[in-house]
């Protein structure tokens, strides 16, 4: 089995480790490449084990590592979550995959049913995540002084807004669709991002109207 690595120096102490192992796993009838990125932190530097924690709680035990597998016609890669994330994302290209209402599985129906491209992405959430990672730290307190209302209002609760394009014989047709929940989501940000610098003004009075008027709309 051949690999492929690369190492790069990226200043400030830190290097990144390339590691390309093609056909690594079998996951059902498909083998699936990996890459892996491992991070070199300095160990003098203070915001090397907040950075280190911040990488666990996006990518798992594992680290940074993505999967592709390379089908008859088309190409799926995940990034984190296991083999059990790769294993979800190909059943769901036969009618399986998450439960019909996971939060992801609700947008996805909602889209396009035959996509040469599609996106789901929970902006809200991960931001929130990153943020509750960094003001539960020593190091992130010094930089994010967040009291423990905000940190608890950082707990979103889990929806995806999404995308999906399908190439015609004369054009594209693009979809998209986003959630009340991520509305919501980003208002709670910005609330919180003015609380850490006021001087950012604030929200119109009728941002909770907006966000319940979206809501309404069929």
């Amino acid at each position: 089995m051949m690999k492929s690595v690369g190492t790069i120096e990226a200043g400030n102490g830190l290097k990144q480790k390339f590691e390309l192992t093609p056909e690594a796993e079998t996951i059902g009838q498909n083998k699936a490449d990996l890459m892996k990125i491992e991070f070199d932190f300095d160990p003098n530097d203070p915001m090397a084990a907040m950075i280190a924690q911040y990488m666990g709680m996006f990518y798992g035990p594992e680290g940074m590592t993505t999967r592709s597998v390379f089908l008859k016609d088309k190409t799926v890669q995940t990034a984190g979550g296991g083999q059990e994330a790769m294993e979800q994302a190909l059943a769901s290209l036969n009618g399986g995959g998450p439960a019909t209402d996971a939060p992801s599985a609700t947008t996805r129906g909602r889209l396009s049913q035959e996509a040469n491209l599609l996106m789901l992405l929970d902006l809200p959430g991960t931001v929130g995540k990153a943020l509750q990672l960094v003001g539960e730290s020593d190091v992130g307190r010094m930089f994010l002084p967040l009291d423990e209302d905000t940190l608890k209002s950082l707990e979103l609760p889990e929806s995806y807004t999404g995308m999906s394009l399908v190439g015609e014989s004369q054009g594209l047709r693009v979809k998209t669709l986003i959630p009340i929940e991520q509305i919501r989501g980003v208002l709670t940000l910005v609330e919180v991002f003015q609380k850490l610098n006021p001087g950012l003004g604030a929200l119109p009075g009728n941002a909770p109207q907006i966000a319940d008027a979206v809501e309404e709309t069929p």
